[in-house]
């Protein structure tokens, strides 16, 4: 997630004389080699463009054949992704997701890495009405963890789960208190950006902001955005990313919404 790179910093701080790596989701690769190699030593990341299409099978009405011929080649690839992860001993692996991860495509992961210390978040089982989905109790994942931190149960930002999270984990593990952790992000060197992301720079008003769709799960739906940017001031230009072909489509909509609005990209 784009939402703990912030917290790259400390980690290179404090732990020094260890190798941090990275595994993450291979969309977000652009951005993260060019901006986070100062603080991670190495990338390793993880298709999950045929998870979301293994989900879209699932809540789709697909011929049974054709949902376990995919059901089959998801699986494969999974196992050939834990093997190569488990080739590796690690000290400490963290886990940021949240409630609302998949356990077949994040807790399965930190199952079968080799390390001393696995660390995540404690939470209770919860249903999120609007979508009629139900997030798993850590009772179902606890066995693998070593370390489960319980993070207060009330409406927050993202940002401020993964700064409780990792403000406990630096308090527990360094013995530190963990100044907070500013929320934002600075562009990387226009010298290392793509040709594509250089144009879009360039072509940006002196106040702009941006809407990043930043989801191909199923259950995340946009269909209030069209109304919200409605609203928002026009003087401020909005640039509005995605990474799917999905919210392609949901970016073209928000542009006719928003008279001062463009179509960026998440990748750098």
């Amino acid at each position: 997630s784009d939402l703990i790179r912030n917290f790259f910093a400390p980690f290179k701080e404090y732990y020094k004389d260890y190798k941090i790596v990275f595994i993450g989701n291979s969309i977000i690769k652009d951005l993260s080699v060019v901006a986070d190699s100062p603080y991670v030593d190495e990338f390793i990341f993880l298709d999950h463009s045929i998870w979301n299409q293994y989900n879209g099978y699932i809540h789709s009405r697909q011929h049974a054949f054709k949902f376990l011929r995919y059901l089959l080649k998801f699986f494969i690839k999974r196992y050939n992704e834990l093997l190569m992860l488990k080739k590796t001993h690690y000290e400490i692996a963290i886990s940021p997701i949240l409630p609302w991860g998949d356990i077949l495509r994040d807790d399965i992961v930190m199952k079968h890495l080799d390390a001393s210390f696995k660390v995540s978040v404690r939470h209770e089982p919860f249903v999120d009405r609007g979508h009629h989905y139900v997030y798993a109790s850590d009772r179902k994942i606890s066995h693998f963890y070593t370390h489960l931190f319980n993070i207060p149960k009330v409406s927050k930002f993202l940002f401020e789960f993964h700064q409780d999270l990792f403000s406990a984990f630096f308090k527990t593990f360094k013995g530190v208190d963990l100044a907070p952790v500013s929320f934002g992000m600075e562009l990387p060197p226009s010298s290392v950006l793509k040709e594509s992301s250089q144009n879009l720079l360039n072509g940006l008003s002196s106040r702009y902001g941006v809407l990043n769709l930043g989801s191909g799960d199923f259950f995340r739906c946009y269909r209030y955005f069209n109304r919200i940017v409605r609203y928002l001031n026009e003087d401020i230009q909005l640039v509005i990313c995605g990474t799917t072909p999905t919210e392609a489509k949901e970016a073209a909509k928000l542009v006719k919404a928003h008279k001062n609005a463009k179509i960026g990209r998440a990748h750098v």
